[in-house]
């Protein structure tokens, strides 16, 4: 069902319509920071959840006949992107953003676990398989619930050692997002732990829609 993301932040008309992520147990404040996953926490947070819970943004989203056959799947993922780019996980992040960040997460992964933070430092410097985007899924209740506990924890650190400081504080408000870029990465790193574990994955195709964008939104880097 459609939701208003930030909506803690906006007092928008033209969405009060839509369900809001600002009520319950939330973290509608942290929007400009954490993207999309104010409206992931506010649902694992504050809704009975069904046998399979997905999420699509506003402009990028999975077309129905593409997932029709979702419950012979345990995850599915949009399929990979930049298929050109042939980097590392690490140099594709190293050539769009702040790779400092980064360097952090993975200091950040250490003090949790030491093992998971070598397995995914090995990931994102030895994968040339470019990621799923966007943190565009459709998972079993079972996974859907272990990725929040796993991924919210982890977040939030991020934001508290990351999102700080006054270099922090000059950048454009795209890259203030790092947050939700490099949990975007561990995403893929968990996605892929799971595949090594027997989960059954598929990879569609999803639907992109700029037209919803100025000019000046589709601010690019690199």
């Amino acid at each position: 069902f459609p939701m208003d993301c930030g909506s803690v932040l906006n007092d928008r008309w033209s969405v009060s319509h839509l369900t809001k992520d600002n009520t319950g147990d939330n973290i509608s404040a942290m929007n400009g920071l954490v993207n999309e996953f104010t409206s992931i926490y506010w649902f694992w947070k504050n809704v009975p959840l069904p046998d399979y819970v997905g999420f699509n943004h506003y402009r990028r989203y999975f077309r129905p006949g593409d997932f029709s056959d979702f419950k012979n799947w345990d995850i599915i993922v949009a399929k990979p992107v930049f298929s050109d780019a042939k980097l590392s996980l690490f140099n594709h992040y190293k050539h769009y953003h702040f790779v400092e960040d980064m360097v952090k997460f993975c200091d950040i992964l250490q003090k949790k676990s030491f093992g998971l933070a070598l397995s995914f430092g090995k990931y994102v410097t030895t994968q040339t398989r470019n990621l799923a985007p966007c943190n565009l899924f459709i998972m079993r209740k079972e996974l859907f619930e272990e990725w929040c506990g796993l991924a919210f924890p982890i977040l939030f650190e991020t934001v508290k050692e990351v999102c700080r400081g006054e270099e922090f504080e000059s950048r454009h408000p795209y890259q203030k997002r790092c947050a939700c870029f490099l949990m975007e990465r561990f995403f893929n790193f968990w996605y892929h732990m799971k595949i090594s574990s027997g989960v059954r994955a598929k990879e569609i195709d999803f639907v992109e829609r700029l037209d919803f964008k100025t000019p000046e939104q589709r601010y690019k880097f690199g």
